[in-house]
């Protein structure tokens, strides 16, 4: 695949894109066609195996040997393409996989994903990302995490609820996945009602939940887990 991809920037003289440009930033598996873009001005060549966007506004990165798009653009991008005409279901969960990995890990911003955003009002899906990105930026981390939010944290009559709540204990702060403050109750959302070391590559000491404590915090599911 990675021939596919040289072949395809030297016989275009573009850009890698979309899917592909997320492949090489690591942040999606391989998916074909190889995905190009170059200027709009430029004739758009056509090959099996290989789409060419004519875009505006191109601006170029490098990772190896290979140009492609920032990863802003390229999360974009591939969103649009997996709600366009020609979209499919896995298209749609390889975006949005991405997006959420990367914001999680905070290889972009959400800043910087609403600009780029911005600049495409007529994009496939638009709106549906939006909605992603705010729920990504208020705490989310899962794909469960988010149907948890949709389907029963924001139900009605629920109490206040805040995400990724953090809590003090003598080996750090963790931070629950969700949390009912005033009454004391952890929330878990995603396997474990809470994240602390884990998030930096590190297990958190067993038992040292605030609920497992005795901490007065007691411990529920929003997954029926």
């Amino acid at each position: 695949m990675a021939d596919l991809r040289l072949a395809a920037v030297y016989g275009t003289d573009g850009v890698l894109s979309h899917t592909s440009a997320l492949t090489v930033w690591r942040v999606a598996a391989e998916h074909t066609p190889v995905h190009v873009s170059v200027p709009a001005s430029r004739r758009a060549l056509q090959r099996p195996g290989l789409t060419v966007h004519r875009v505006r506004d191109l601006s170029i990165d490098r990772l190896g040997p290979y140009p492609v798009t920032g990863l802003p653009r390229s999360l974009v991008d591939a969103w649009g393409l997996a709600h366009g005409a020609h979209g499919r279901p896995r298209l749609v969960e390889l975006a949005r996989g991405a997006v959420i990995t990367t914001l999680r890990e905070r290889q972009v911003g959400v800043g910087q994903l609403t600009a780029e955003l911005t600049r495409h009002p007529t994009m496939p899906g638009r709106a549906a990302l939006r909605q992603l990105v705010g729920l990504v930026a208020a705490g989310c981390r899962s794909e469960l995490e988010i149907w948890g939010v949709r389907h029963v944290l924001r139900a009605p009559g629920m109490p206040r609820i805040v995400q990724q709540y953090p809590v003090g204990l003598p080996f750090g702060t963790v931070h629950l996945d969700a949390a009912i403050p005033d009454l004391r109750i952890a929330i878990e959302m995603d396997g474990a009602a809470f994240t602390g070391h884990r998030r930096r590559g590190r297990a958190t000491p067993a038992g040292t939940s605030p609920s497992r404590r005795g901490d007065g915090w007691s411990c529920g599911s929003a997954t029926g887990g």
